[in-house]
């Protein structure tokens, strides 16, 4: 049950399992630079790869933030 939306970034409509920073920055609205501070924290796991930039899988950013309940933002 996927959370995110993954069609923008999808290559022959497979959905990637990783994404770099900058994307998960877009797919979670955020900076990158808090992905990052996510990642220094320990709240979110990543992987360097051998040409030192750093993945993070969907699966990991859909555990971020805490979820909310509708009927608490009830106008």
């Amino acid at each position: 049950m996927s959370k995110l939306n993954l069609s923008a970034l999808t290559v022959g409509g497979i959905a990637p399992s990783y994404v770099s920073v900058e994307h998960a920055a877009h797919l979670m609205d955020c900076s990158h630079w808090t992905v990052r501070r996510w990642i220094t924290n320990g709240a979110l796991p990543a992987r360097k790869m051998p040409s030192g930039g750093l993945r993070i899988a969907v699966a990991d950013l859909e555990s971020i933030g805490e979820p909310v309940r509708p009927d608490k933002h009830a106008a």
